[in-house]
């Protein structure tokens, strides 16, 4: 089945109420790890080593060869940090070459030029989390986070994704960080970032 005729049958069982379905899912969020370079007291108080903590190769090709010819879009994250796993690269070119478009939410708190250089070739949608507009504050909120690398990050990207307005920012909303989260939209922008939830 084409991605087209599973988009239309889905859209058919959804205006039928059908509860057996035959299409399959046309968004799919694969989590690659539970592992973190962060520690984020909202998320969790320990780090979780990526290695001990990601999905089984054979998981992973069972999962493309089934559902990724069928989806439009395929999020590679969960409550992990997906970006850093080593060969997330060959992930995502191996994701975009079923046809897929591809989404990540991240920390970006990490230098990986290689990476980000891949988001861009393959046009990946990238929520970056910054929850303040000044490093001393996301330092507190999201433990181990390197303030200078996710602007380097944002910046770089802003300037050679060829679609930037598929690059955002995701705030969590928090008291430490409420003071400056007014700063927050303006900062974004000279970053060359134009989208915050």
């Amino acid at each position: 089945m084409t991605r087209e005729e599973n988009r239309q049958l889905n859209a058919d069982e959804y205006e039928h109420s059908l509860t057996v379905l035959r299409s399959h899912p046309q968004f799919l969020v694969v989590e690659m790890t539970r592992g973190c370079n962060l520690r984020c007291p909202m998320c969790r108080t320990d780090v979780i080593a990526t290695a001990q903590s990601r999905m089984d190769a054979a998981n992973f090709d069972q999962i493309a060869a089934e559902l990724f010819p069928a989806a439009n879009l395929v999020d590679l994250r969960g409550w992990g940090e997906s970006l850093i796993l080593p060969d997330i690269t060959e992930i995502v070119a191996r994701t975009a070459s079923a046809g897929c478009r591809i989404r990540f939410v991240s920390n970006l708190s990490f230098r990986r030029r290689d990476v980000l250089d891949c988001l861009a070739q393959y046009r990946a949608m990238l929520a970056c989390s910054l929850d303040a507009a000044v490093g001393e504050v996301l330092v507190r909120l999201r433990k181990g986070s390197r303030w200078k690398a996710v602007l380097d990050n944002l910046a770089y990207l802003a300037r050679v994704h060829p679609n930037p307005e598929m690059l955002s920012v995701l705030c969590a909303v928090q008291t430490p960080a409420l003071a400056s989260l007014p700063q927050l939209p303006e900062f974004l922008v000279r970053l060359g970032t134009h989208q915050l939830h």
